[in-house]
């Protein structure tokens, strides 16, 4: 297979805007609704979940900040 016969990896980044959208505690049928749901019969075929920045954390946890 040439470079030009690889298939191509589409992916996107959700940074966790939904966990100061929506209140807790949040819903696995909210999350696949509201996240994965807009992106069904798109070329994307790889979904990236980045919850934290630094040390400060988007959810409930015992070992940082929130």
């Amino acid at each position: 297979m040439s470079a030009t016969d690889k298939p191509i990896r589409i992916l996107t980044n959700d940074d966790g805007w939904i966990l100061s959208t929506y209140g807790p505690p949040i819903r696995i049928d909210e999350l696949r609704d509201k996240m994965i749901g807009p992106h069904a019969h798109t070329p994307f075929d790889t979904f990236l979940w980045s919850v934290g920045g630094r040390e400060v954390f988007s959810y409930e946890t015992e070992i940082g900040e929130r």
